[in-house]
């Protein structure tokens, strides 16, 4: 998260309200994932907010840290497979299903090097202008990257639910403004606009789409 521990700390505080909110609203144990995602983001958002207590103005935190390798470990490894498996869990349509299993066929290998660049290569965090920037000396590989983004923001897109191709939407559109703008912190700012999708979340459990979810 951008600007401060109080910002990243406001972030988690939200986020993890939305995310027993919308756990609170779940009327099948397919809707699971999907109402937890919220809680993914907040705990992210703890992490970064003890994470600029820990590097202040400064100092950089060390590789090896437990704070800058959670949080790789829960953007890089633990998020591909939770964005995909959710929107398959919840699709009915037939040929929707298909594509987005395939989609989580693919989050599988990509989140598994995910999980191993955290062990093998250590992540150090650092202040980058008004974000953190996480680093490990080593470039991500761009297949994995590009197959990164296919199964992270492609399952949300391909839903037939209105809500979750606005949090797709949403999700693509981050990405765009942290390339543009922050690229030097880009997963951390991305993470900041996935939190703040999760109002929509909120809304398809909550509000219009909950007559359509309890369908599930």
């Amino acid at each position: 998260m951008c600007f401060s521990a109080a910002a990243s700390f406001t972030a988690s505080a939200v986020t993890g309200a939305a995310g027993l909110l919308t756990l609170s609203r779940v009327r099948s144990w397919r809707q699971i994932p999907l109402a937890a995602i919220p809680l993914v983001f907040a705990s992210q958002q703890t992490i970064e907010g003890a994470l600029w207590l820990d590097i202040g103005n400064a100092r950089a935190a060390a590789a090896g840290d437990l704070l800058p390798n959670a949080f790789a470990f829960v953007a890089l490894g633990f998020w591909p497979l939770m964005a995909s498996f959710s929107a398959l869990l919840v699709e009915q349509q037939r040929w929707r299903r298909l594509a987005i299993a395939i989609l989580f066929c693919l989050a599988i290998p990509v989140g598994l090097y995910g999980f191993y660049d955290t062990q093998a290569h250590p992540y150090a965090a650092c202040v980058a202008g008004h974000s953190i920037q996480y680093l490990n000396g080593k470039l991500y590989p761009s297949p994995l990257i590009a197959g990164y983004l296919a199964c992270t923001i492609g399952p949300m897109i391909l839903s037939s639910y209105k809500a979750l191709k606005l949090f797709g939407a949403i999700l693509a559109l981050g990405l765009f403004a942290s390339l543009i703008a922050f690229y030097e912190a880009m997963f951390s700012v991305w993470c900041f606009f996935a939190a703040a999708a999760s109002a929509v979340l909120v809304v398809h459990f909550t509000g219009r789409g909950r007559s359509q979810a309890q369908k599930l």
